[in-house]
């Protein structure tokens, strides 16, 4: 993942395809290996860049990389109305009117077709061992990662891990 911010930031203007969105954020694939995930607020940005290095580092999620500050960056149409229907609470709301963006880049896991539910389970101790809350782990939250091909988690956003110790 040695994609510097000039290059991200290219491939950001050539409208790579949106492959994914939830209610924090959403993801862009860049490569075949390197991507970013686009948040409207710093603070929930700051938290899952936290998270998700912090599990990195005992291989339970891709590697997070350089974080970003991106202005008037062209939103799919999708994932805003999908951010202006949500209601999770007001801190979390989605201010259509910015024109702020934040984000960082992050390796690509592979989609989840197939876990056992033992996996599932090692990958949910590993992470509250960690300290981190898997509350929202689901198949839409965890990828395949690695030559190993192993089970990680993809999403920290506040709401899917909202606690630590």
């Amino acid at each position: 993942m040695n994609l510097q911010w000039t290059e991200t930031k290219r491939r950001l203007m050539d409208k790579p395809i949106n492959t994914g969105h939830g209610v924090e954020c959403f993801f862009l694939q860049l490569t075949t290996t390197t991507g970013v995930k686009i948040f409207y607020s710093r603070k929930n940005r700051d938290h899952s860049h936290f998270g998700q290095k912090l599990a990195a580092k005992k291989r339970l999620a891709p590697p997070a990389g350089q974080r970003f500050r991106i202005c008037n960056l062209e939103i799919p149409s999708e994932v805003e109305q999908y951010w202006l229907d949500s209601s999770w609470s007001k801190e979390l709301r989605y201010d259509s009117d910015s024109t702020v963006f934040y984000g960082y880049v992050t390796g690509v896991a592979n989609e989840v077709c197939e876990t056992e539910w033992e996996e599932e389970e090692k990958l949910e101790d590993e992470l509250l061992a960690i300290g981190l809350s898997a509350e929202d782990l689901g198949s839409a939250n965890m990828g395949r990662y690695g030559k190993d091909d192993r089970l990680v988690c993809i999403d920290f956003g506040r709401i899917s891990t909202p606690t630590r110790r």
